[in-house]
C-alpha cells in the first residue's frame, strides 16, 4: 500500500489535520447534544 503511494508530506499532514479536526468536530457535537433543551 505505501509503495504505490508517492512520498507526499502534505498528504500525510492533511491527515493529521483530519484526525484533529474530527476530534474537534466530535467535542462541538457533544457540546452541542449535552445542551439542555
Amino acid at each position: 500500500m505505501r509503495q504505490q503511494e508517492p512520498s507526499m508530506p502534505q498528504v500525510r499532514k492533511s491527515r493529521a489535520d483530519g484526525v484533529e479536526m474530527n476530534q474537534q468536530t466530535e467535542a462541538i457535537v457533544q457540546i452541542l447534544f449535552n445542551e439542555p433543551t
